[in-house]
């Protein structure tokens, strides 16, 4: 059996449980034909570089595969005909990568910057009419 790494984007207006059930749909599919899914994952909602069937966005599944020759054919046909798949990309790899992909390391990285960012205060106060003015650096009794 070969591998394969699936990328596929749905259409936006999906919901979260719609998402899961497509994903699960595109599970059910490999292992009818004989295979089985190694990884799953979901990348988002992200906007695309262009437009596809009208649409500015879209949610990117991921999945990683191990299927015969025949299934993935038949994989990308029934892809082809769901109503709620705007774009598909099946791709032979000889080996699967270890760990979570490059976007969802990124993904694991911007949100703990952005919890660093909201645990940060700035080092900034609030000065009334005057706005925002750095922080005293000393504390009162040590300024002469």
């Amino acid at each position: 059996m070969s591998k394969y790494e699936i990328t596929v984007l749905a259409r936006q207006e999906l919901s979260a449980a719609q998402i899961t059930t497509l994903q699960e749909e595109l599970a059910v599919i490999v292992t009818k034909q004989g295979g089985t899914i190694n990884k799953q994952e979901n990348w988002g909602l992200r906007v695309l570089a262009y437009l596809i069937k009208k649409a500015k966005r879209a949610h990117y599944l991921y999945l990683e595969a191990d299927m015969p020759a025949a299934g993935q054919h038949e994989l990308s046909r029934l892809m082809g005909l769901h109503e709620h798949i705007l774009r598909a990309l099946i791709v032979h790899v000889e080996e699967f990568q270890e760990g979570p992909t490059a976007v969802m390391l990124a993904k694991q990285r911007d949100e703990s910057k952005a919890a660093e960012y909201e645990a940060f205060d700035g080092g900034f106060d609030v000065g009334g009419d005057q706005g925002y003015r750095p922080r005293a650096r000393a504390a009162a009794g040590d300024i002469e």
